[in-house]
């Protein structure tokens, strides 16, 4: 476990609830209203990483309003790559993180990151190259639970989110294009299968519940980069490409999460 003390005091950024988070492959996390504008300055992964490792998980922590992200395996493969972070909101500072190793050694990789509405702790997947899992953690990164995603039907797990209403985890297999439902012990619940898009998506990312209106919003990069609110059957309500906030290459979106 590593901490760091915060070099300046944050100037908080007024950001109105619903506003979303954005984690990106241009290594920098962005913030936008709902139509993709950019509405504060993003931060950059070197602003918390040494190694400035692509991100490829971003949740909002109720509890505190500083941010949980993921990172993945990018040059050295290290713990150092391998990480999740708890940063400030709005400097992007390191407050504390721990490595992929110090909660399962044979883990390969990170991707999605959620705060439990319940109680605070951390939700993880993990999609290695022989296995992957979904791991409930203390903040500091100490083992409550590892869940093996294989025997539950999923192929690809890229994220996690829990709908506080409905009472369900939810997680994105971008393999099999869909969403997967469990009840809050793990218990499938059904999957809706992500065709009633368009572009419908072939490299679906990530998933995060949206407090202001009880929907989703949903990342995916292919056939091409956008950001789509759907409803729990899968509809489009609303949609943005990328572009709205960046012009970088390579900024595919990776993970989402909403301001409550």
């Amino acid at each position: 476990m590593k901490f760091a003390s915060l070099s300046q005091t944050a100037t908080p950024v007024p950001l109105l609830t619903g506003s979303l988070i954005i984690s990106s492959d241009a290594r920098k996390i962005f913030k936008v209203d709902q139509r993709g504008n950019e509405i504060a300055s993003p931060i950059p992964v070197s602003a918390f990483s040494p190694v400035n490792p692509p991100p490829d998980g971003v949740a909002l922590d109720p509890s505190d309003k500083t941010l949980w992200v993921s990172t993945t395996n990018s040059s050295s493969g290290t713990s150092e790559d391998i990480r999740v972070w708890n940063i400030d909101f709005d400097t992007g500072a390191p407050i504390s993180s721990f490595g992929i190793n110090e909660f399962d050694p044979a883990a390969s990789d990170i991707e999605g990151v959620c705060v439990d509405p319940w109680d605070y702790t951390l939700w993880l997947v993990s999609d290695g190259a022989t296995s992957f899992n979904l791991y409930h953690l203390n903040r500091d990164g100490s083992v409550i639970q590892v869940i093996d995603l294989a025997p539950l039907g999923l192929s690809s797990p890229q994220d996690v989110c829990i709908d506080p209403v409905l009472e369900r985890i939810i997680i994105p297999d971008n393999v099999l294009n869909s969403l997967f439902f469990f009840d809050t012990d793990m218990n499938p619940i059904n999957s809706v299968v992500m065709n009633k898009l368009d572009p419908v998506p072939t490299s679906l990312q990530s998933i995060a519940y949206d407090p202001t209106n009880g929907l989703y919003w949903i990342t995916y990069y292919q056939p091409a980069d956008w950001i789509v609110l759907i409803d729990r059957e899968g509809r489009p309500q609303h949609k943005f490409p990328n572009t709205n906030y960046t012009s970088a290459s390579n900024a595919n979106p990776t993970s989402i999460a909403v301001l409550a």
